[in-house]
């Protein structure tokens, strides 16, 4: 159950398009956090960036975190994998 509005990536326009596109580079994929994030694109840019950098500090790549955050989402009971 949806308890937040999320933004449909195939309707974005600009700003928001740019960062969608920067997300499904990064990830393969638009996570439900990221759409949700959506609603104001200068939180996602803000998480995009932090992210982004802390990434390239460590060697981990996505390969690497994808399993870390499935077995969170399944601990949290949230359904993030729903955006494959």
């Amino acid at each position: 159950m949806q308890r937040l509005d999320s933004v449909n990536p195939q309707v974005a326009t600009g700003r928001t398009k740019e960062l969608f596109d920067t997300v499904q580079q990064a990830f393969g994929m638009i996570p439900n956090t990221a759409r949700v994030m959506a609603n104001s694109p200068a939180v996602l840019d803000s998480f995009l960036a932090n992210f982004l950098n802390n990434l390239a500090d460590t060697d981990l790549d996505i390969p690497k975190v994808e399993p870390v955050e499935a077995c969170a989402t399944s601990t949290c009971g949230t359904e993030a994998c729903s955006a494959h």
